[in-house]
Parts: structure tokens; C-alpha cells; sequence
């Protein structure tokens, strides 16, 4: 199939006659008949797609148990973030909303809706999405940095900073918000200091090319005033 992760191969080999057998199964029987083993090694072929980056396949394989079982948290969540993936966001947000029907506080489906929000050009609800996940896990730098890039899409800049500053605070080496920082004190005018946050993300990945644009751009507004 392919030849690397063998690890990961060698499970879905292991589990595939099992997911054979439950769709042929299907036709026959009736869906109550399958095993919580054969649901389990369905849901096991998927995950490792998954992990194997075929989302398509793992879609496949996702559908077949929330056929069965769609209320399915894991295999709703594994398909939505399979989806966000390949960039289809609407079906992603179909499985995000059925799982916060459900848990409506799993923080990170609430993560990952945000995202899709923003992909969708949504910043306000990835706003809402990004608080409401960070009300329950403070400490995603993840969502604190996707936070400051929807607020600064929307020029909510004063926002962004706070929200970088939390990041910086966890991790003062996380070079995407230290060039984030720079873009949102640009945004403000206060460009030396956003020059000092493009050098900083520059020392930990020299010669970026956004990086090094932004850092251009700032000079020249600094010595426009």
C-alpha cells in the first residue's frame, strides 16, 4: 500500500477481512448483529487511514459505524477532522454541530469548528468557537494564536496582542505568533515595535519569506511618519 508507517499499515491489514466481513454482513444481517470487536476493528481501520493521511478511505470507514451508530463522538469527530483536511469545511461543520449537541463543551471539536469557521470566512463565530474552547482548556496555544488571527483579520488588533501575549507567555519561542505580534503592532502604527517582533521570529527561523516581507514593509512605514 505504501512504504512508510508500517506500523500503521500492518493494522489496517490486520483489521480489513473484518471490515470486509461486516459489509458483507450488511446485506444479510441485521445491523445489531455486529460485534462490538468488528465495530471496534472498523473504527481502528479508520483511525489508521487517518494517521495515514487517506481521508477519503477514513471517511469511508467513519460512515460505515455511524450508519450504525450515529451518535458515534469519535468516528463524528475522526470524519470531521478528515474533512477539515480536505478542505470541506461544510461537512466538517455538519459533524462538529452534531457533536456539541451531544458534548458541548469537547474542546477541541469546538478547536477545530473554530478553524473551519475561519476557513469559511466566519471570523466572528471562530471568535466564539476559540473562547468558548479556551474556557475550558487555558492553555491551547493552538486556540489562543487562532484566536489573535481572527481577531486581526477583523482589525481587532488590541484583541490580537492580548491573545498573542497569552501564547508568548506559554511559549515565547512560537515564531508564528512573534511574527503575528508584528503584524498587529503594525496594525496599530506602532511599527518599531513590531519591527523587534519580526527580528525575534527571524533569529528562530532565519530567512522566512513572510517573515523577512513583513519586516521590510514595517521599515519602510517607520520611516514614512
Amino acid at each position: 500500500m505504501l512504504e512508510i508507517k508500517s506500523g500503521k499499515i500492518k493494522k489496517i491489514n490486520e483489521n480489513e477481512i473484518s471490515l470486509k466481513r461486516v459489509n458483507s454482513q450488511k446485506g444479510v444481517f441485521d445491523k445489531l448483529e455486529i460485534t462490538q470487536e468488528d465495530f471496534e476493528k472498523m473504527y481502528n481501520v479508520g483511525v489508521a487511514f487517518k494517521e495515514l493521511e487517506q481521508y477519503d478511505e477514513a471517511i469511508t470507514c467513519f460512515d460505515e459505524i455511524l450508519e450504525i451508530n450515529p451518535e458515534h463522538i469519535d468516528s463524528l469527530h475522526n470524519k470531521g477532522s478528515s474533512l477539515l483536511q480536505l478542505e470541506q469545511y461544510d461537512e466538517a461543520m455538519t459533524c462538529y454541530n452534531k457533536i456539541l449537541k451531544i458534548d458541548p463543551k469537547n474542546t477541541w471539536v469546538l478547536f477545530e469548528k473554530g478553524f473551519a469557521c475561519a476557513r469559511l470566512g466566519n471570523q466572528e463565530e471562530a471568535i466564539e468557537c476559540y473562547k468558548k474552547s479556551l474556557e475550558i482548556d487555558s492553555k491551547n496555544t493552538k486556540a489562543w494564536c487562532n484566536l489573535g488571527t481572527s481577531h486581526a483579520k477583523v482589525e481587532n488588533h488590541k484583541e490580537a496582542i492580548e491573545c498573542y501575549e497569552q501564547v508568548l507567555e506559554i511559549n515565547s519561542s512560537h515564531v508564528k505568533t512573534l511574527s503575528n505580534m508584528g503584524c498587529s503592532l503594525c496594525g496599530l502604527k506602532k511599527y518599531s515595535e513590531g519591527i523587534e517582533y519580526f527580528k525575534s521570529a527571524l533569529d528562530l527561523k532565519p530567512n522566512d519569506p513572510t517573515i523577512l516581507t513583513n519586516l521590510s514593509l514595517a521599515h519602510f512605514q517607520f520611516e514614512k511618519q
